[in-house]
């Protein structure tokens, strides 16, 4: 039974993109199948899937066909049966809720295993997936505000009834609180905070002319209660969440971005490769259609430098503004600032070299208690090694208001102590027989992933740290000690501009003492030549 596993996983696989209209072929099966496994376990041929699409019509009597345009397979009868184990509506609703919170709150491969299992149920129920699209439209990501528990039940009760809501909301940008009547269309669980899709009834009781849709933060809900009789579900507001389109934010019809260096492997991560065109100089031309302006701009300026809009042309000159307006609004000497010659510092928590460089030294030292022996001369080494990475970081942010130079020689002894370090790893790994991953190991790319998220903490990391072999530990630490390294390569540049442009302390405090001197001169009634 055990050898039939991985074929029942790429038939409930196949299904489910069959169901979705994906029009699979070996190419797509393999990389969704890929996409469950870090270790690149399945590979499969044209053959296999040839044969599996077989299997289905001879066993199942699928009517599948193959689309020449479309270069895959696709369902010839929407209303084909594939006989599997059967769940009830609450059943259906629980593993469809239980694998959408699952799929961003557990770690990979965990998330991709728990949603194909669930793929699996629902692929062919009665009810089917159209049936609890709504569920689908729920994605979870940990929340960041919480919402009353009380309020939440009002809430989840009437979206899955039907019914309609009466609630107080208070507007986040002028802080008044309205009286809405809604019904509550769609309910979802996005970057972190929960949201309704609502069709607005009234609003301080009186009743809309017009039909109104508002997309609400349950959070800012101050009392929520069920409101007497039904409403029909919109599919087309399900379908929306679904595409990605919570909000009805602007977009753009066709965007194209340069990916260069570092953003490479971002880009080849997160975009289909028809809408990818790999340049002669290695950048990457990329065309993305109907983009959300204001993530572009986010995207561009978050990557600094990477990543460039080609067009369209408005687009740049967006982008342009924003960052002058951040320039702007960070420099010390801008108008509404004084220009101290002592700066204030900023701080340092909030340098992303020094929350990298923290997990990296509470992770050594549980590496060095899991994996090295007590009385190991290595364990200090490796653990001053980390602890000199981060200390020399806050010690030179505190130092940064008073002396860039010595700003900038402690952020490159920072530097040295954690190449220090990779090597130590390194050197692990090698006198161990381990393997090193490569830059583009499909492990190595996850790590770099979760490297990229905004809230990026040990926790994001725990699971990792304290179940996994010593060989995948040392590796995640090599790639996190790089990430580290890249981060405070760019500080030193800046910093060294800052230095060339801008002087030492010494440099700025006899500009300002000439400048006062000159002023005082301008001001003296005695003055000869007045």
């Amino acid at each position: 039974m055990a050898g039939d596993i991985p074929k029942m996983t790429r038939l409930m696989k196949l299904v489910a993109m069959l169901r979705k209209n994906s029009y699979p072929n070996h190419r797509k099966l393999e990389r969704a199948l890929k996409n469950l496994d870090l270790t690149n376990t399945y590979s499969i041929s044209q053959k296999t899937i040839q044969r599996d699409v077989q299997y289905l019509r001879d066993i199942y009597g699928a009517p599948i066909a193959f689309d020449n345009g479309m270069r895959g397979y696709y369902l010839t009868d929407k209303n084909w049966k594939f006989e599997i184990p059967q769940l009830e509506g609450d059943e259906m609703r629980a593993v469809t809720l239980g694998a959408r919170l699952a799929e961003t709150i557990m770690p990979e491969p965990v998330a991709s295993e728990i949603q194909s299992a669930a793929e699996t149920l629902l692929c062919d129920n009665p009810s089917g997936m159209d049936a609890n699209a709504a569920l689908i439209a729920l994605v979870a990501q940990g929340a960041r505000i919480p919402v009353k528990p009380e309020i939440f039940r009002e809430v989840f009760e009437a979206w899955q009834t039907r019914r309609g809501l009466s609630v107080k909301y208070q507007k986040g940008m002028t802080g008044a609180v309205m009286d809405y009547v809604l019904e509550p269309q769609v309910l979802s669980f996005y970057d972190g905070l929960w949201y309704v899709k609502a069709i607005i009834v009234s609003c301080d009781r009186e009743t809309q002319p017009e039909r109104t849709i508002r997309t609400l933060a349950l959070n800012r809900f101050k009392t929520a209660a069920i409101y007497p009789g039904r409403f029909e579900s919109d599919p087309r507001l399900i379908e929306e969440v679904n595409e990605g389109k919570l909000f009805n934010f602007p977009t753009i019809d066709e965007v194209v971005l340069r990916f260069t260096d570092y953003a490479i492997p971002y880009a080849r991560e997160n975009y289909d490769p028809s809408l990818i065109e790999e340049q002669k100089d290695g950048s990457l031309l990329v065309t993305i259609y109907d983009a959300i302006d204001f993530k572009i701009a986010n995207l561009v300026l978050n990557e600094g430098g990477a990543v460039q809009v080609v067009s369209p042309p408005e687009l740049v000159k967006k982008v342009v503004e924003q960052a002058e307006r951040v320039i702007k609004a960070n420099r010390p000497d801008t108008p509404d600032k004084p220009n101290r010659q002592i700066v204030k510092t900023g701080s340092y928590e909030n340098l992303m070299t020094y929350r990298k460089a923290q997990i990296i030294y509470d992770a050594t030292a549980l590496f060095c208690r899991r994996f090295l022996h007590k009385g190991d001369r290595t364990i200090d080494q490796m653990v001053q090694a980390a602890r000199s990475g981060k200390q020399n970081i806050v010690e030179g942010a505190k130092a940064s208001g008073v002396s860039s130079e010595t700003e900038l020689k402690l952020t490159g002894v920072a530097r040295a102590s954690l190449e220090e370090l990779l090597e130590d790893y390194k050197d692990y790994l090698r006198t161990h027989d381990l393997p090193l991953w490569t830059k583009n190991d499909k492990a190595a790319l996850a790590i770099r992933r979760l490297g990229r998220k905004q809230d990026e903490s040990y926790e994001t990391y725990r699971g990792y740290f304290e179940s996994r072999s010593d060989g995948t530990f040392a590796n995640i630490m090599i790639c996190l000690i790089c990430q580290c390294d890249y981060l405070l390569d760019r500080q030193i540049e800046s910093q060294e501009r800052d230095f060339v442009k801008n002087g030492g302390i010494r440099e700025r405090m006899l500009q300002a003492r000439l400048a006062e001197r000159g002023r005082e001169w301008e001001n003296r009634p005695d003055r000869p030549d007045k």
